[in-house]
Order: structure tokens, then C-alpha cells, then sequence
């Protein structure tokens, strides 16, 4: 928690614990139940995927069809995004001359 709590202050961000969960290696289901009860968020469980990439405790498990698809995935939304506001800016633009 005192980890969580000098990250609020140093970043002014708040941390949302409804939205956080806790991940443990090696720690009996009683410890997490009681980690996650004292920090007020849920339990997470392995794998899982963050920013589309999959997370493991075993890393040989992640193949690289599924390392390039989070790759990809991620640059694809940037394109999309970044086409987007292409053809708004040319819709205003076709408007302004109009």
C-alpha cells in the first residue's frame, strides 16, 4: 500500500483499487484473499493479457503469433486513429471551402 500511496502523490494520480487486482507467485490463496481484502481490490489470475499482451508465469507458453498480434494490434489502433483524424481534418477543410 505505502508503494501505491507514494505513486499518488509523486504522479497526482489516483489509484482506482475497484479497478486493480493483485497477482501472486508462490503465495497460498489464503495470503492473496487477505492481500486483496486489507488493499480493497480483486485477484487476478494467470495468464492475462496488458496493453493486448499476454502475461504469463511461464514466458515459454507465449507463442510469437500471440507476441505479434499485441504488437500489431496496438499499431493497427494507432493507424485507425491516425486515419480518422485525416479524413476529419479533410471533411473540414471540404466544408471551409464550401
Amino acid at each position: 500500500m505505502r508503494v501505491l500511496k507514494c505513486f499518488e502523490e509523486v504522479s497526482g494520480l489516483k489509484v482506482n483499487h475497484n479497478k486493480s487486482k493483485i497477482y501472486g507467485i508462490g503465495v497460498s490463496e489464503g495470503d492473496m484473499t487477505d492481500m486483496a481484502r486489507w488493499m480493497g481490490c480483486g485477484i487476478g489470475e494467470f495468464p492475462f493479457t496488458y496493453l493486448r499482451l499476454p502475461i504469463d508465469t511461464d514466458i515459454s507458453k507465449i507463442t510469437r503469433k500471440q507476441l505479434k498480434a499485441g504488437k500489431h494490434g496496438h499499431e493497427n489502433q494507432k493507424s485507425t486513429k491516425r486515419s480518422q483524424r485525416i479524413k476529419a481534418e479533410a471533411a473540414v477543410k471540404s466544408s471551409q471551402q464550401q
